[in-house]
């Protein structure tokens, strides 16, 4: 299993396992919604890594996006209190990957709300950088 797929799978168990998160969301944690998927949900966003070689460790440092999704034309305060809850979750989360994989650290480096330009749906970005070797 690639790291970028470890990754990906740890941070959808760690998300879909907060009971916060699965308060808001439930079981909706997806990699590619379909369209008509119901909100609120969360996505996965883009992800990007510089590789990093030390010795005889291969590493990266990854950076992945995580999309909150929610819908209502007059408040942004569901979106927000999703967001607040995937950082709850994701933080300084120690969370496991497939081996060979392992994660050193996962801190949360961008929280943001902004509106979607249809006007009800506010879209919550939450970016993580970890640093996994394997």
């Amino acid at each position: 299993m690639s790291a970028s797929r470890a990754l990906q799978v740890a941070v959808v168990a760690a998300l879909r396992g907060d009971p916060g998160v699965a308060a808001i969301v439930g079981q909706k944690v997806l990699d590619r919604p379909e369209p008509r998927t119901p909100k609120p949900y969360i996505s996965m966003g883009p992800e990007s890594f510089e590789p990093l070689r030390q010795d005889c460790f291969k590493r990266r440092v990854a950076v992945l996006q995580i999309d909150a999704w929610t819908r209502d034309a007059y408040d942004r305060v569901p979106c927000k209190d999703l967001v607040d809850a995937i950082v709850g979750a994701l933080d300084q989360a120690k969370l496991d990957l497939a081996h060979p994989h392992d994660l050193s650290r996962c801190d949360v480096i961008l929280a943001r709300v902004i509106d979607d330009p249809d006007g009800i749906t506010t879209h919550g970005i939450v970016q993580i950088e970890t640093e996994i070797t394997g």
